[in-house]
């Protein structure tokens, strides 16, 4: 697991690193919106759709493949090019979303099932992938974007190597048959909970909306700047994913989901009172994403995959609107700015205006 978490922090590192180095070279508005749009629509919006291939193939060792493939393609793609179009910029796009949409249901299958729905696993995997896109925002460069696919490549490589060794001598958890699992004794397939799985993905739009609504720190510290201010924000982000894991795991699942949604809607409303309110609140709300990942993951035992990409299929409306009130882009293209959600909004921003705001960047 410590493997795939690691391959977290790179995949959206890699991702956010591309885009702001693309998005550096694109010197219309409307294209680099555009862009940011398709990344994101096919980075969420295709979850469910790679979920369901994974769930149905089984977690396979080419999967992963696929996926480096497609990431380092698109990182290659948004880099070494002389005159980007928009032709390269919607390659790049695509490339990086489809790749980054398959590692997760991949990874989240994986420690899913190897760990037996173990919330805590499922805490520490989604993790470190806000660290990862903040660094890759704050201090997007070549030399950084290649640190990066280097590593990526490096433990993905180790991680195939061992999850081999493993599947040989028989130390990993089998995972059993999906399409056996999703029958019942009379060979009918379990119906799948529309009603429960609405509600937690209006859970997760909640707090995507909750998380991205929170005001800009209006101070920060005076000797920090905005990139490292925004790593520090995103550690905080981090250790609220891990710790609703272990906290659901020792007072109950739907007693820390709960909590976490009163207390964090709560503090958010004196966000403006204090500086210090903003980082409490982004720890209360993230507190509730192993929560609504345990869940579902159980509500849909044998479609793990799917699981976790409805629930990131269902960031896209939260984000969406709690943009809105955020800084507004130029005139020309206010009518398309409600679409793009805030996953790699900052790359623009800095691009274009070179603009605050990366605190909204943590998914």
């Amino acid at each position: 697991m410590l493997l795939l978490t690691l391959l977290h922090f790179l995949v959206d590192g890699i991702c956010a690193c591309a885009m702001m180095i693309l998005s550096r070279q694109i010197v219309s508005d409307v294209e680099a919106y555009g862009m940011i749009v398709l990344y994101d629509m096919l980075a969420f919006g295709t979850q469910p759709l790679t979920g369901g291939w994974v769930d149905r193939s089984g977690v396979c060792s080419w999967q992963l493949k696929l996926a480096v493939a497609l990431l380092t393609g698109g990182a290659l793609v948004s880099t070494f090019h002389i005159s980007p179009t928009i032709l390269t910029a919607a390659a790049s796009a695509i490339l990086l979303g489809m790749g980054n949409s398959l590692f997760h249901v991949y990874g989240g299958k994986y420690v899913a099932v190897a760990f037996r729905h173990d919330i805590r696993a499922m805490g520490v995997f989604v993790s470190t992938g806000a660290v990862g896109l903040a660094v890759g925002i704050g201090y997007s460069s070549l030399m950084l974007l290649s640190v990066f696919i280097i590593a990526f490549l490096s433990l993905s490589f180790l991680h195939l190597h061992l999850s081999y060794r493993a599947d040989v001598i028989g130390w990993k958890i089998a995972e059993p048959d999906c399409m056996e699992s999703l029958q019942t004794s009379d060979g009918h397939h379990h119906s799948i909970p529309v009603l429960y799985l609405s509600c937690l993905m209006m859970v997760v739009s909640g707090r995507a909306f909750l998380g991205e609504s929170v005001p800009m720190l209006r101070t920060g510290i005076p000797s920090m700047s905005a990139p490292m201010m925004m790593v520090l924000i995103s550690i905080v982000v981090m250790v609220g994913k891990m710790m609703g894991g272990y906290l659901s795991k020792w007072f109950g699942v739907r007693n820390v989901l709960i909590a976490s949604l009163l207390l964090s809607g709560t503090v958010f409303l004196m966000c403006p009172w204090h500086d210090g309110f903003v980082p409490t609140t982004l720890f209360l709300i993230n507190l509730s994403m192993p929560c609504t990942l345990f869940l579902a993951t159980k509500a849909l035992s044998g479609r793990e995959g799917m699981a976790f990409g409805l629930l990131a299929m269902a960031l896209l409306p939260g984000f969406m609107l709690g943009s809105l009130p955020r800084t507004m882009p130029p005139a020309s293209i206010c009518s398309c700015h409600w679409w793009v959600p805030s996953s790699l909004r900052a790359c623009c921003c800095s691009a274009c205006r070179n603009a605050g705001g990366m605190y909204s960047q943590l998914r």
